[in-house]
């Protein structure tokens, strides 16, 4: 199958070769019919031209204007890239064109207008030695980009990283001419860096040799802690990333030892034109943050510019650390500390090992999960693919919110992909924040609503958007009802 990229443009070479035939046509019946008045010479200053001169000058320079328009339809974009998977450069066929030209333009001056081009070009030295002061930047751009395009270290298409100083760009070549080097990023803004700039940045092709490219990271943690139990902590934040299909070919490592402690390695591999990977970099950051805060090791306190408090302290309680997780849900951080602690005491801590199902979606539940330790994968069920995996838990995640608050059953099925420590808060724990406030289910109807929200714009989900109103009232009723339910069963 043809690609539609490099497909044959029969109808611009047709009207070409047409305009080609016309001209030529019309410039033999003008000659024929015409010729005694074409002879006639035409004084310009000390110059002497004909009107059939002018004529064939411009009959040339026409053609050769159509030829390299056929050129470019026929060899620079169709039968290089296609037949001989060569992507020729704007550079060069910029060059390639202007050679044509310029030949053109020297042989009518020399064999239609007669001129001395020696002389000329001898008059003309010192000019150019002076311009060529003057332009230097620019001749060093178009120098540069040669030899570039040349060696073949970057072609249109690649991948790279430019830094240096201020400048730290990754983007993909989508042009390369005389003068600048396009380079557009993942977010679509593009950076028009000029040939002599890009030829003495520190740059790194992405694509080469294949389009996955190696990336690292480095941890400095304490050596008080197990070697084992760290890689491990460190391993299920990576597969929680790879979990949403950001990075793939992962592995930790102990990289050295110093007196701040023992510095691990993360290897990953990344399709840039996929991530960025400054945004990979950020995502895999903070998912080994919370993994390390949920497993309570903190990173060796020396000059790096990341460090975590642990999340735990001397003689602290573990009901501390359960309402320490509670308040960073959502649903519960306008509530009070008299209030997250009651519900602290009446929350359960569950334990999973891998492979457990948490639960099935479709099944009756009253409580809401926050995850402590571990990952899992959520799934769906739909009419086109039976198992799908719609997202990845880890520690500081909740799930389950709608079944706490409105009793419906699951809408997911959630699957520990390690071993899981699950804080589980059941429906009657919020009987007396439902008793004492009022208002209560209208700010978690519209911290839901706005979630749900969120995640519409994610995906591009017009249609829930559109929805999000109505999607409020209809929470603010299930919830007010199911509160009324609950205050019922308690009296």
């Amino acid at each position: 199958m043809t690609n539609k990229k490099y497909q044959l443009n029969s109808r611009n070479i047709l009207i070409s070769l047409v305009k080609i035939v016309l001209i030529i046509l019309g410039a033999y019946i003008l000659t024929k019919y015409t010729k005694d008045s074409l002879e006639k010479p035409i004084m310009y200053g000390a110059m002497t031209i004909t009107p059939h001169e002018i004529l064939v000058i411009y009959v040339c320079l026409f053609i050769t204007i159509q030829v390299t328009r056929i050129l470019r339809n026929c060899i620079w974009e169709y039968y290089l890239p296609l037949k001989r998977n060569v992507q020729m450069s704007t550079l060069l066929i910029s060059l390639i064109n202007f050679s044509i030209y310029v030949s053109c333009v020297f042989v009518l001056c020399k064999y239609v207008l007669g001129f001395n081009l020696e002389s000329a070009l001898a008059a003309t030295g010192a000019v150019g030695v002076v311009l060529g002061f003057g332009l230097q930047k620019m001749f060093l751009d178009l120098f540069v980009g040669i030899s570039i395009d040349m060696d073949k270290s970057f072609q249109m298409g690649d991948w790279v990283h430019l830094r240096s100083g201020s400048i730290d760009i990754v983007g993909c070549i989508i042009q390369m001419n005389w003068r600048i080097i396009s380079v557009q990023t993942v977010e679509n803004s593009v950076h028009q860096i000029p040939n002599n700039v890009f030829g003495q940045q520190i740059v790194t092709n992405l694509s080469k040799p294949v389009v996955m490219s190696e990336f690292e990271l480095l941890y400095c943690i304490p050596f008080q802690y197990n070697e084992k139990t760290v890689i491990a902590t460190i391993m299920h934040a990576l597969d929680a990333v790879a979990g949403t299909g950001v990075i793939s070919d992962y592995k930790c490592v102990i990289n050295k030892t110093d007196v701040n402690g023992v510095t691990y390695k993360i290897k990953y591999m990344l399709d840039p034109s996929k991530c960025a990977p400054g945004k990979s970099r950020h995502l895999i950051h903070s998912r080994v943050f919370r993994f390390l805060r949920a497993a309570k090791i903190e990173l060796a306190n020396t000059n790096q510019r990341m460090f975590i408090t642990r999340l735990d302290v001397p003689d602290v309680q573990e009901e501390e650390t359960i309402a320490d997780l509670i308040s960073k849900v959502d649903l519960f951080q306008t509530l009070k500390k008299p209030q997250i602690a009651s519900i602290a005491q009446s929350t359960f801590q569950r334990t999973y090992n891998k492979g457990d199902v948490v639960c099935h979606q479709g099944d009756e539940g009253r409580s809401l999960f926050i995850v402590r330790e571990g990952f899992l994968k959520v799934y769906i069920h739909t009419e086109q693919e039976e198992h799908k995996q719609v997202g990845v838990l880890i520690p500081e995640d909740f799930f389950g919110e709608m079944s706490l608050l409105t009793g419906d059953v699951r809408s997911a099925t959630v699957v520990a992909e390690s071993n899981v420590t699950l804080y589980e808060i059941r429906a009657d724990a919020l009987i007396p924040i439902f008793s004492e406030n009022d208002k209560f289910y209208k700010i978690v109807s519209k911290i839901i609503a706005e979630r749900h929200k969120i995640n519409a714009d994610a995906s591009q989900n017009k249609e829930a958007e559109v929805h999000h109103k109505s999607m409020l009232r209809e929470l603010e009723e299930k919830i007010l009802n199911f509160s009324k339910k609950l205050l019922g069963i308690r009296s």
